[in-house]
């Protein structure tokens, strides 16, 4: 019984620790500066994606939003009846656009358990 414990501690632990990550097409920029460069630039990109939807999570993005226009963005990008923009596809295309920027081409995005490095 104690096991079934651990076992199952262990596996909302490692559920916790999954998360999603983009894969990169294997052009001439990734080859070049290689895997952990690359893998530097991924989390780079997350974290500035993180924090921008952080920001616009703030109370007055609201207001923001109304001042800008932002509201009326497209279906797929909206999300819950107030029409706020959905967190997990802005965050995607957020990161998509900055790896795009620093010469990577992304392909799509994929599960990972968080230190394990996938291919």
């Amino acid at each position: 019984m104690k096991n079934l414990a651990v076992v199952g501690v262990v596996s909302v632990m490692l559920a916790g620790c999954a998360t999603e990550r983009p894969v990169l097409f294997p052009n001439g920029h990734a080859r070049q500066v290689g895997r952990y460069a690359a893998n530097r630039d991924v989390d780079d990109c997350m974290l500035r994606g993180e924090q921008y939807i952080d920001r616009l999570n703030r109370p007055d993005a609201i207001i923001e939003e109304t001042v800008t226009g932002t509201a009326g963005l497209p279906a797929p990008l909206m999300h819950d009846s107030a029409h706020r923009i959905n967190p997990d596809l802005l965050f995607r295309s957020f990161v998509n656009r900055c790896l795009r920027q620093r010469g990577y081409e992304p392909l799509a995005w994929k599960p990972i358990a968080l230190g394990f490095w996938q291919e």
